[in-house]
């Protein structure tokens, strides 16, 4: 659960995690959308969403499931990020 409002720390969070020994494509790291510890616009998940990918992870996971999520940024994504 690598819930950062600010991308650099999402990305160092998320290196140091799929640079552990054995971690190779078992590190699904968890974006929080409407977590307490952030509150991310589409904008911002998609960034998440592409440094994840960068790094390697074998996906991703959205936290939580809210109006917000389900309504505003679920759609975005699938315009593209998550086709």
């Amino acid at each position: 659960m690598n819930y950062a409002d600010d991308t650099y720390k999402f990305s160092a969070l998320t290196q140091k995690q799929v640079t552990l020994p054995g971690a190779k494509n078992r590190i699904i790291p968890g974006i929080g959308v409407t977590a307490a510890e952030s509150q991310l616009s589409a904008d911002k998940v998609i960034e998440q969403i592409a440094i994840a990918r960068r790094l390697g992870t074998p996906g991703f996971a959205l936290y939580k499931l809210s109006q917000t999520l389900r309504e505003e940024t679920l759609p975005i994504l699938s315009e593209g990020t998550t086709k």
